[in-house]
């Protein structure tokens, strides 16, 4: 994926998909993240209501999410400047 440098969201979104992994989904106690850039990963996690419920900057590997309810969440992750958010089922 060849990314512009007008902008364009698609293009970043894509390279962010393409860069980070988000696994298991559906989670219980767990969200692992992957990737293989050398940027900070940081993560925030948001209700359906749009609430940020969890926050985590320049995650490692696992994060903790056994304190959230059973739902469906939207995971934003920040990768160096590019920005993309991903589902996350809480079992």
């Amino acid at each position: 994926i060849k990314v512009t440098s007008n902008g364009a969201s698609a293009g970043l979104e894509d390279n962010v998909f393409n860069t980070v992994k988000m696994f298991p989904n559906p989670a219980k106690d767990y969200v692992r993240f992957s990737t293989n850039s050398n940027e900070d990963l940081d993560i925030q996690i948001f209700d359906m209501l749009g609430k940020s419920v969890l926050r985590v900057d320049n995650v490692r590997n696992a994060v903790n999410v056994s304190e959230l309810n059973s739902g469906l969440y939207f995971v934003q992750m920040t990768l160096g400047t590019q920005k993309a958010t991903k589902k996350l089922v809480i079992n």
